[in-house]
């Protein structure tokens, strides 16, 4: 029998996008009695849900779903709101002595609950600020890059996209804050922990569901959800905007691409998070990793997990 977990531990399976975490865990969270907790960084925003992948409003309630629908898409919300929000779904007393699978693949989100916010740099708006307004000139980026590069070296070098301004901001906030004593220097060692289990996936096997999910996005109406988005809340929020497939959609709409030409780039810039995540879980976390592909059954993988999980018990939550 399963032992259940506390407040302070979850179950967690992890891995890159489309490789059918979100099957595996529902098969789990029926064997096991199990609420879920969403570990994904766009499932917070409510109305976002054919873009987002999201679990369907059935399971979410058979399932007490945690981590979804947490803000509007015109607000930004960031990981510090996602841990205090994912802290008191676990706390509520449905959930207490009971089993918890968090299931994502939004790296920092699970940082945030394995290792605790002393891990995650705030966000430092006076540090934002002076940047947003050094990229408006000529030679702005390039003085962001030279800053990132000067406060932390090693970080920049390992960057997936050092064009990206919003990610040079952060390298330089982190650095600022551990610089201040804010990071998680001279934070005692665990003794022993359990690793987080993953699903991973052969690159064409992938890229095939990705393709497939990309289709599928907008015959299931995308256009439509990102027309009732526009109707609603007018322009997304810098974060809300990162959601892969939303761009595509409000191009179609306004005439700049065809569906072709919207599936395609969607399914290209979800090849490319798929290989950040699995580049980020490889290097920042402790992974269990477990082998899927097009002949593996959800049922086989959910087997496959649920041996993992007995054999090293939940993740502790700090």
């Amino acid at each position: 029998m399963m032992r259940k977990t506390t407040p302070l531990e979850a179950f967690f399976l992890v891995g890159p996008t489309a490789v059918g975490k979100t099957d595996v865990a529902h098969l789990l969270a029926e064997r096991m009695g199990c609420r879920i907790l969403s570990v994904d960084s766009m499932q917070v925003y409510t109305g976002m849900d054919i873009g987002t992948a999201k679990p369907s409003i059935e399971e979410r309630k058979r399932f007490n779903y945690g981590g979804i629908d947490l803000s509007t898409p015109e607000k930004s919300f960031s990981v510090w709101d996602y841990r205090e929000a994912a802290m008191a779904f676990l706390r509520k007393s449905d959930v207490l002595g009971c089993p918890v699978i968090a299931v994502g693949g939004s790296g920092l989100y699970v940082k945030s609950l394995t290792d605790g916010l002393q891990a995650v740099a705030p966000a430092d708006e006076r540090i934002r600020r002076h940047w947003q307004e050094m990229l408006k000139a000529a030679d702005g980026l390039a003085l962001l890059q030279q800053e990132a590069m000067k406060k932390d070296p090693a970080a920049y070098q390992t960057l997936p996209d050092r064009q990206n301004p919003r990610r040079l901001i952060r390298l330089i906030e982190k650095a600022g804050f551990e610089q201040g004593g804010g990071g998680s220097p001279g934070r005692p060692e665990r003794q022993e922990r359990a690793p987080l289990v993953g699903i991973s996936m052969p690159a064409m096997d992938l890229s095939q569901r990705i393709e497939k999910r990309a289709g599928e996005m907008l015959a299931c109406g995308l256009l439509e959800e990102a027309h009732a988005l526009e109707e609603r809340y007018g322009k997304l929020s810098p974060t809300a905007g990162q959601a892969i497939g939303y761009a595509e959609a409000f191009d179609v709409i306004a005439g700049k691409m065809t569906i072709s030409s919207a599936v395609a780039e969607i399914a290209r810039r979800t090849r490319q998070l798929a290989k950040r995540q699995m580049t980020w879980f490889r290097h920042q976390a402790e992974v269990k990793w477990l082998p899927a592909g097009n002949g593996v059954s959800a049922g086989q993988l959910a087997d496959a997990v649920a041996a993992e999980w007995e054999r090293y018990g939940p993740t502790a939550i700090e």
